[in-house]
């Protein structure tokens, strides 16, 4: 498939972003609308670009923006929901309903401890022996970049 015999218009723009404000992933809504995965996806890297075509950096702009107001509504009901009997979160996995109550409950602890490095930095601090010190979030899985 040609990616030149799909053309972005402010419909196709307009109805990805309603169906992802309305909970589809993004490819999802695309895939809705017609636009292959592969298509979709060099769109919003055109989107990205250092110098961007403004249908791209609106397409991605738009999506991003849909996709961040369904994560901020959902953690707002989230956050008005009622409490039910949530077993304390354990670095086990249960499964089931159990896994779903201990993600709720994590989703509901303070986001940051400043006392622990951030699992998406650049952990250039060492322990004072020389050695880097593990994030204690992922038991030191945390990827280093840069």
């Amino acid at each position: 498939m040609s990616p030149r015999r799909y053309q972005l218009t402010p419909d196709i723009r307009q109805a990805i972003c309603a169906r992802i404000r309305k909970g589809a992933p993004a490819v999802a809504a695309a895939l809705a609308c017609g636009i292959p995965q592969e298509v979709f996806e060099l769109w919003m890297r055109y989107g990205q670009a250092r110098r961007p075509v403004r249908k791209y950096c609106d397409l991605y702009e738009g999506v991003r923006q849909a996709e961040a107001l369904v994560l901020c509504e959902a953690l707002m009901r989230a956050a008005q929901a009622p409490p039910t009997d949530i077993e304390p979160v354990s670095n086990t996995h249960t499964g089931g309903a159990h896994g779903a109550a201990n993600l709720l409950a994590t989703c509901r602890e303070p986001a940051l401890n400043h006392d622990e490095p951030a699992a998406n930095h650049d952990e250039s601090a060492t322990n004072g022996q020389g050695t880097r010190s593990q994030c204690a979030r992922d038991g030191g899985a945390t990827a280093r970049v840069g």
